[in-house]
């Protein structure tokens, strides 16, 4: 949830800015999300997932929350028609 709200704070400088640039920071297990059939779900009522936690399952979740949240982020900013880009990455293959 963090990559969301921070972004909802920041809203209206992020429009106003010239060429500004989004970047979530995910993981590569998000893949575990998109290829486990039974499980490729978030449950919005339960964002805890208090009624069926497992630490790998919940990070694979919230890894996946984050790719899905800005692909939907670019989709809003295009659909708003300001000049903006979103970028998520898994940091550890990102050579700096």
């Amino acid at each position: 949830m963090g990559h969301f709200y921070l972004t909802h704070l920041l809203w209206d400088r992020i429009k106003k800015a010239k060429k500004p640039r989004i970047i979530n920071v995910s993981a590569k297990a998000h893949r575990g999300f998109f290829n486990n059939l039974n499980n490729n779900t978030i449950d919005f009522d339960d964002l805890g997932s208090t009624r069926d936690y497992t630490a790998a399952l919940a990070y694979t979740r919230s890894k996946a929350a984050n790719i899905l949240f800005t692909k939907e982020l670019q989709r809003k900013i295009d659909q708003e028609g300001f000049e903006a880009y979103t970028y998520c990455l898994h940091p550890g293959v990102v050579r700096t």
